[in-house]
């Protein structure tokens, strides 16, 4: 269920916002509760009293023993349908409510107002004082038809916070299912048949306590509703995690007690590239339940008593919290936030063998949903999306779609830049892996590895000090079929320094080679003599104005030696790639101060032969060409994004001795050409196209090639 927020602004500086594991919208408060609908027949066999009245009063208190606000809400019993009372008022217990500047919410409660009549389905409190069971689902309006007269009971279907798994609909009226609307009569008559058939005991409803203890502050309330307000952490604006904590005992059910489950979910959320939101997984706590006691915590088998257990693989699976501030505010994105200062979850206990927890990706999914709400999204229109109102248990554990990257981009908004990003095969299994150097908040190299047509959440395998994106690249620099990390270190030692791949994390770098003053974009790495082990090709157009080669040994590069010499030109004007399918990388330069022409040199494995124009263009700049093999045929072929004219990009397949006429195989909309990269992500041979979008999404999209074209771009990297 969602929390809600108060509107109140007295003194207190807290908020506390109950979620239940249900799904919410993006813009508005961002707890839940999750419930998969209880049957009727199960509520009446559940409750402890069934009775209809009046609510004649309400009343908000702060328990500061527990840390929280309970209502007492006062009903005048006018039937009692199950049960036996010896008073004909009753006061029932809820948490959640109002008390100065304090506001709580469990999201799924059920809503009262001073002067309804009500049919209520009851349970105890830890305490024994009775509330309602099931939420939201034990409660019914009683309202009159104004065209018959009739009595009806009514429950809201679905209320705001709630997520629900299991029914496509709360209106279902398949057997054993549960009407929002019914007749007040034929309702109470079905129960009372229940009751006559099953002669279901009643005795527990004298055990509970019909006047609860008012303790410290009380205020009285004229209703008993929710109230939601957007509302985040500010923390991640200064670079900072939001450390959580997962109660020690775990769920016993869960494949390794569900710890990996939340680690995963934590993960998802930390990895989004257009995001500062991170999570950071502060280990264990004997903390558990809902309190303000100052921890970030994640709880299992309801320690706390404070979820009704389910009845046959129905009720509530888990409920979920912050506390937000009650007056400290900030604009983001032109939308006003409230402060969340701590949050909690609580999964019940009584649901093993109903495969929610027993199934890894299912109880991965629900914990992605519900720290999203944690960070501050609300339930997501979009049917495919992970905090849409209803479960997918599809498989996706705790894969992010579109709209929730969109969410999290939306209340905590990073910079990007394009040259963050670049795609190698840092494993070896033939499929272009995407690695982000993300400098923010501590700069790393966190890798994203191809699977198919999916990549993994992304891990760190690189932790880097001050940097910027442009002094890093990737290949192969010791033959093993794994591209390594480089980094050319202007700001400081003028040195290239090596992280070996080894498959799974890069290691130390050692430095294969000294350089004087120069720019990051001055070097390239390449195998350019068909050894398998990429070399370093240094564009001096700073003094020589030639292409310095050191070839690599496998553990450094040696001294450079002049492969060949240009004219007045600027790095980005030089790429290297095989374009006559020889295992050689060629210089191709895209002369776009004179000719406007493509101009390769092939290598010959010492050197690079004299320049024949491949390919003339009109008016362009540099950055607006790259070159890779989009056909399969071995030999790399020329790319043109033209963002200045048709957004397109247009392909020159090579022959091996020049490229051909042009042919638009993508179409875009308006860009600039450092937002797209080829490489083949998906093992076939033929590289494919990869879209950063940093205008919008803030997302890598993907278009599969081919052969003969580009795809339909899916969401490859959130």
């Amino acid at each position: 269920m969602i929390n809600s927020t108060s509107h109140n602004r007295l003194t207190a500086t807290w908020l506390l916002i109950v979620l239940f594991l249900a799904f919410i919208a993006h813009l508005k408060s961002a707890m839940a509760t999750i419930v998969v609908p209880t049957a009727d027949h199960h509520l009446v066999r559940q409750a402890a009293a069934i009775v209809q009245g009046q609510v004649t009063r309400i009343e908000s208190h702060w328990d500061a023993g527990k840390k929280q606000i309970y209502t007492h809400i006062t009903v005048q019993v006018e039937e009692v349908l199950k049960g036996e009372l010896a008073q004909t008022e009753l006061t029932i217990k809820q948490a959640g409510g109002t008390v100065g500047g304090l506001h709580s919410w469990v999201h799924g409660s059920p809503e009262f107002v001073v002067g309804e009549r009500v049919l209520l389905f009851l349970t105890a409190n830890s305490d024994g004082t009775p509330r309602v069971l099931g939420l939201y689902q034990g409660k019914f309006s009683v309202i009159l038809d104004a065209q018959t007269g009739e009595q009806i009971a009514y429950r809201n279907p679905r209320p705001e916070g709630v997520r629900v798994l299991g029914r496509s609909s709360a209106n279902q009226t398949a057997p054993g299912s549960s009407l929002s609307m019914r007749p007040l009569a034929g309702f109470k008559a079905e129960i009372a048949a229940q009751l006559s058939v099953e002669r279901i005991p009643s005795s527990s409803a004298k055990s509970m306590h019909s006047t609860p203890v008012s303790q410290g502050v009380v205020e009285s309330r004229d209703e008993f509703t929710f109230l939601g307000s957007p509302s985040r952490w500010f923390e991640p604006d200064a670079g900072l995690s939001i450390a959580m904590m997962m109660n020690s005992q775990g769920e016993p059910s869960a494949p390794g007690s569900g710890f990996a489950q939340i680690r995963t979910a934590y993960q998802a959320w930390s990895t989004v590239i257009g995001s500062t939101f991170r999570f950071q997984d502060g280990g264990f706590t004997s903390a558990q339940g809902f309190s303000a006691d100052g921890v970030n915590a994640i709880s299992f088998g309801d320690p706390l008593g404070q979820i009704d257990p389910p009845q046959d693989c129905s009720g509530t699976l888990a409920i979920g919290g912050y506390f937000r501030s009650a007056s400290e505010t900030r604009a983001i994105n032109g939308q006003t936030f409230f402060r969340i200062l701590e949050g909690d979850i609580v999964f019940n206990d009584g649901w093993q063998g109903c495969g929610f927890y027993e199934d890894f990706s299912n109880l991965a999914e629900v914990a992605t949903h519900e720290l999203g709400h944690v960070l501050g999204l609300d339930h997501s229109p979009d049917v495919n999306a992970t905090m849409y109102a209803f479960a997918h248990f599809d498989g996706r554990s705790a894969a992010l779609q579109s709209d929730d990257v969109s969410g999290v981009n939306f209340i905590y908004p990073k910079s990007v830049s394009t040259n963050q990003i670049q795609y190698a095969d840092v494993n070896g299994d033939g499929s272009a892996d995407s690695v982000n150097f993300d400098i923010s908040g501590g700069a790393g190299i966190w890798v994203s590895l191809a699977s198919n047509t999916d990549s993994t959440l992304p891990d760190m395998w690189l932790q880097h000090g001050p940097s910027t994106p442009d002094q890093i690249q990737y290949a192969d620099v010791n033959g093993d079929g794994k591209a390594d990390a480089l980094y050319f270190d202007t700001l400081r030692s003028d040195g290239v320094w090596v992280s070996l791949s080894t498959g799974s994390s890069f290691t130390a770098p050692d430095n294969w080679l000294q350089h004087g003053e120069s720019r990051p974009d001055h070097i390239q790495y390449v195998d350019v003599n068909g050894d398998g082990k990429a070399d370093a090709l240094y564009f001096d157009t700073l003094r020589s104005r030639g292409v310095w080669v050191s070839v690599s040994t496998g553990s450094a590069f040696v001294s450079p030696e002049m492969w060949a010499q240009y004219g007045p030109s600027t790095p980005d004007q030089i790429q290297y790639v095989d374009v006559n399918g020889d295992g050689k990388a060629d210089a191709l330069y895209f002369d776009t101060m004179r000719s406007n022409g493509v101009w390769v040199s092939l290598s010959t494995g010492s050197g690079f032969t004299a320049p024949e124009n491949w390919l003339q263009h009109g008016e362009s700049s540099p950055d607006q060409i790259q070159y890779a093999d989009v056909n399969g045929d071995g030999k790399a072929d020329a790319l043109y994004f033209d963002t200045l004219g048709s957004n397109g990009v247009w392909v020159s397949l090579s022959t091996g001795s020049g490229f051909t006429a042009p042919e638009n195989w993508l179409q875009h909309g308006e860009s600039t050409p450092d937002q797209i990269q080829y490489a083949d992500v998906n093992g076939d041979g033929k590289a494919d196209a990869l879209y950063f979008d940093t205008l919008r999404s803030k997302s890598v999209w993907l278009s599969l090639s081919t052969g003969a074209t580009f795809g339909n771009a899916i969401l490859w990297l959130p």
